[in-house]
């Protein structure tokens, strides 16, 4: 359960008989073998991604309730699928991120602390690469960054599907995330889902607030 300050590592698996602490200032990874995933059983406990890199997941299967806890400077970065089979939460806390691509990402509770970031690499648009069956939780105060700058551009008043959650918690709405990378989209909370709608063409931004070009 102690910290483990060395830095470049690769690992197959993870088990957690406590609470433990990954810090690094460089890049650490659970990566698979060639004909197995990776594997964290976190036995009921917190795993805490500290320092100022990038905590690389292949395609990884998570197990034991508890959480994966991304701290200031860190980022989560998926690079295959990753899911999960008890109840498993990853907490993103401020200056943390989390980063996804074109691998479905799967918690059973995401909670976003305000000043973190969420990024979408080159996703598909159309289904939602990052998912929470439970909640996808915000905070009450200060904003969460959603960046979509690498993902493919949509026709005006088409959808980027991001998030796919049982429930959104938050103060009010989702007023406190805010959209990165493309100027033209805003984000907007459905049913089951957080999409990024792109905006008509004849919508310009002044003073503002968003009008009609005529």
């Amino acid at each position: 359960g102690a910290d483990n300050p060395q830095d470049s590592r690769q690992v197959k698996s993870i088990t957690l008989t406590d609470d433990a602490t990954v810090r690094s200032d460089d890049a650490w990874g659970l990566v698979p073998s060639t004909f197995d995933e990776a594997r964290i059983d976190l036995g009921g406990h917190t795993l805490s991604i500290a320092g100022t890199n990038d905590f690389l997941l292949g395609s990884t299967e998570i197990s034991g309730d508890g959480t994966i806890e991304v701290g200031g400077g860190a980022t989560l970065k998926a690079a295959g699928r990753v899911w999960e089979n008890n109840r498993a939460t990853c907490s993103i806390k401020g200056g943390g991120g989390l980063y996804v691509d074109r691998y479905p990402v799967s918690f059973s509770n995401i909670v976003c602390a305000a000043g973190s970031k969420i990024t979408f690499g080159d996703a598909n648009r159309d289904n939602e690469t990052l998912q929470a069956g439970d909640t996808f939780a915000l905070p009450s105060e200060g904003y969460v960054t959603i960046d979509i700058s690498a993902m493919p551009d949509v026709d005006a008043g088409g959808k980027l599907r991001l998030i796919k959650c049982g429930s959104i918690t938050a103060a009010t709405d989702i007023s406190c995330l805010h959209v990165a990378g493309k100027t033209d989209y805003s984000l907007k909370a459905e049913v089951g889902r957080i999409v990024a709608v792109r905006l008509p063409d004849n919508l310009v931004w002044s003073n503002g607030v968003w009008n009609v070009d005529s």
